[in-house]
């Protein structure tokens, strides 16, 4: 039911922002984004989150990642807020919320990460034309960009799902440690 949850608060907090985006809001894709974690935090169904430091990480890889398709000309934003440039602060609101998932609805790619690099070819790309669609970016030239965005998120996906699972065996390594009072 966590898995669900995750998947669903990932998905309104991508369709929120996108659609905000394209009318140059950014606020209620920074507000739906901080109420889906808390949620999923402190809710009723506790789902496992990543660490501050990792949603920190991919917001700033995100915007690096971002600026660079942005000044190779692949990207270009419909709207330009202050202290956007030059990637919009809207698309760190979504690689935060991709990072969300990391720790659960997409805790499998850890495992799988041929399998996590064909769901970020696929679904990276597949996400930039829907924010296209939306109206709150454009993607082009297409055929380059597009295979960026297919290179990149097959990269992305298993090195953030990577890190996470590592984040986490550490994390149970050192719970597990601690409660057997071994002095490592």
């Amino acid at each position: 039911m966590t898995y669900l949850f995750n998947l669903g608060a990932f998905n309104a907090t991508w369709l929120v922002t996108v659609f905000a985006a394209a009318e140059g809001r950014l606020w209620p894709g920074a507000l739906v984004l901080a109420c889906s974690v808390a949620a999923q935090s402190f809710g009723r169904l506790r789902v496992r989150l990543p660490g501050l430091g990792v949603l920190a990480c991919a917001a700033a890889i995100g915007f690096c990642i971002d600026s660079a398709l942005w000044e190779l000309g692949w990207l270009s934003f419909t709207e330009r807020t202050q202290f956007s440039w030059p990637a919009p602060a809207w698309m760190s609101i979504l690689w935060v919320n991709f990072a969300t998932t990391l720790d659960e609805s997409l805790a499998w790619a850890g495992e799988r990460p041929l399998l996590a690099a064909a769901l970020g070819a696929v679904g990276g790309p597949s996400s930039y034309l829907a924010g296209e669609y939306a109206g709150a970016l454009t993607v082009g030239p297409r055929a380059g960009a597009v295979w960026a965005l297919a290179c990149l998120w097959a990269l992305a996906i298993p090195f953030f799902a990577l890190i996470a699972k590592s984040l986490r065996n550490s994390g149970h390594a050192e719970a597990h440690s601690a409660g057997r009072g071994d002095p490592s």
